[in-house]
């Protein structure tokens, strides 16, 4: 592989709240006059990894990180061609690399170029660094934010990455540790469908699901740059305070069309001497933080065949009460069944749980190789 001059070594860990123990790993030197390194440590496994199907291989072909640092408490920009934001490219995933400084499997590269501490111009106590992770290789907004997620890619796409931190100014020159975090909110809905051939045994024949999504939801987001958070904390990103009216009307409200994440399971069980079988199937899909108020209170739709509906899909609908919030960085684990007597949706189980248990491999950013 290419040699570079510099290396800025990261790895990027993925967790909200406390981890696990940490991997020992060397610390780059001190660099006071050369490019910002870049340095989080890789946590061990989470607990309840089984809260999430889905989780990305967050770092392909087109992948961008950018990073801004703030001067005078200036508000961050991440927009194409913003002044004081450097953009890394996702260029190579080297195999079976040594994890030490000297190779790492994951290989960003400046654009154009990329910060260096001379370049640099700190608050009064610290050097403010702000990076987001844009998995589709652009800047995400919500013109372009996924809104069927069923399509390859498009899930991945929308899970953004964000992370904060502040550097004393007696540390200049020492490596850069940044967490990311999830910006937006994750969905999780298992539903169970009793199916049968017989229609006097169930009113849905296999494979009778056909389509899950989110009912009028908001895509436009907002990242509050001004508010006081610890460091290497998560910031509040969530949908704009009035929505539903001026320009942020004009962006309307959107369907998400929900990824199927698992392949449906089967389970056949004894009812009243005839066997009935229950499917189930894992649906997941992400949207920014935000609250259900009357548009949104009518939240997931499912789309059904029914024997006594053979030409066209029945729609069911989960109605949750308006006072809920999707919350960043949050899974809403729902567990959901179709009953075939009263169709009805039954909710067997419905949890908020931290999206802590996403962590990548290691990677570097490092400067454009030298020719």
């Amino acid at each position: 592989m290419n040699k570079i001059k510099h290396i800025i070594p990261i790895s990027i860990l993925l967790t909200l709240g406390a981890c696990s123990t940490e991997e020992a790993i060397h610390q780059p030197d001190v660099q006071a006059e050369g490019p910002v390194e870049f340095i989080a440590t890789k946590a061990g496994e989470e607990e309840d990894t089984n809260q999430t199907e889905y989780e990305a291989h967050y770092f392909k072909e087109g992948d961008q990180i950018r990073i801004y640092c703030p001067t005078n408490y200036s508000t961050p920009s991440f927009e194409d061609n913003a002044e004081g934001m450097f953009v890394y490219k996702y260029t190579s995933t080297q195999p079976d690399a040594p994890t030490d400084w000297s190779d790492w499997p994951y290989r960003f590269e400046p654009v154009s170029e990329g910060f260096n501490w001379l370049n640099l111009q700190p608050t009064s106590i610290y050097y403010f660094f702000e990076a987001i992770h844009f998995p589709g290789g652009e800047y995400l907004d919500a013109k372009n934010f996924p809104k069927d997620q069923s399509t390859p890619g498009a899930l991945d796409e929308a899970d953004m990455l964000i992370a904060h931190h502040r550097q004393l100014l007696e540390d200049k020159g020492k490596a850069v540790p940044l967490t990311f975090y999830h910006a937006f909110a994750m969905v999780r809905v298992k539903v169970i469908l009793p199916v049968s051939d017989d229609p006097t045994l169930s009113p849905f024949p296999p494979d009778a699901l056909q389509e899950v999504y989110m009912r009028a939801m908001l895509v436009d987001y907002t990242i509050n740059f001004s508010g006081s958070i610890d460091n290497d904390g998560l910031r509040v990103v969530r949908v704009p305070s009035n929505p539903d009216t001026g320009k942020d009307k004009e962006l309307g409200r959107h369907n998400i069309i929900m990824c199927q994440t698992t392949p449906k399971k089967e389970e056949t069980k004894n009812s009243n001497d005839d066997q009935i079988t229950y499917q189930e199937y894992v649906y997941q899909g992400i949207v920014p933080e935000q609250s259900f108020i009357d548009e949104g209170r009518d939240f997931l739709f499912f789309e059904v065949k029914r024997h006594d509906s053979p030409s066209k899909n029945v729609v069911y609908k989960f109605t949750i009460d308006k006072t809920f919030s999707l919350r960043s960085s949050h899974i809403l684990n729902l567990e959901l069944s179709i009953d075939k007597n009263d169709n009805e949706i039954v909710v067997v189980t419905a949890k908020v749980k931290p999206w802590k248990d996403a962590v990548t491999d290691d990677m570097i950013i490092a400067p454009v190789p030298n020719n």
